[in-house]
Parts: structure tokens; C-alpha cells; sequence
């Protein structure tokens, strides 16, 4: 009775160690950005270990998780661009007073 627990348990890990790879494996595209834009040189350095750490321990990327990867990159760039220019916004009100 003890084993069929213990397999049972073994059974359930594997299957969220698959899930946990595969939401890895989806996220790995949005460490590009933060290869090239990061704050500074050691958390640009950071981020591309880390990168090759999931690849060493999920497999290779395939070649359209990197070119997906690298067109994350222009939304960064765009994201960082309206985020400083703010041109989606209202335009400021201007309150005119007319005197009687």
C-alpha cells in the first residue's frame, strides 16, 4: 500500500516538473530584452546565464523560441519609448477665465 503512495507521489511530481519546464519554457523569450537593456553590465551579464541555464536544463531553444525571443525586443524598445513620451494620454486642461 506504502508504494502505490509513493508512486502515486512520484507520478504527480513528474507531471508539475512537465508543467513547470513548459511555463519556463514560455517565458524564456522576455529575458532578451533584459540581455540588451539592463541597468547595468552584471545584470545584463545575469541575464543571459540564466538564459543559459534554462537551456542546459530544458534543451536547446528551438530556433523559433529565439527568433521569438529577439522580437520581443522592438516591443521593449516601443514599451520604453511611450513609457517615457507618454503619447497615449489626455492632453492637459487648460482653464481659461473670462472676466465680466
Amino acid at each position: 500500500m506504502k508504494s502505490c503512495i509513493y508512486e502515486g507521489t512520484i507520478i504527480l511530481l513528474r507531471e508539475r516538473a512537465a508543467r513547470m519546464r513548459t511555463y519556463v519554457r514560455s517565458a524564456a523569450p522576455a529575458i532578451y530584452p533584459a540581455m540588451l537593456f539592463g541597468p547595468n553590465r552584471l545584470r545584463r551579464m545575469e541575464a543571459k546565464r540564466f538564459l543559459k541555464a534554462i537551456a542546459a536544463e530544458t534543451g536547446r531553444l528551438a530556433w523559433k523560441e529565439r527568433l521569438l525571443g529577439w522580437t520581443t525586443v522592438p516591443f521593449a524598445l516601443w514599451a520604453g519609448l511611450s513609457n517615457r513620451l507618454h503619447p497615449h494620454q489626455q492632453p492637459r486642461q487648460l482653464r481659461i477665465e473670462h472676466r465680466t
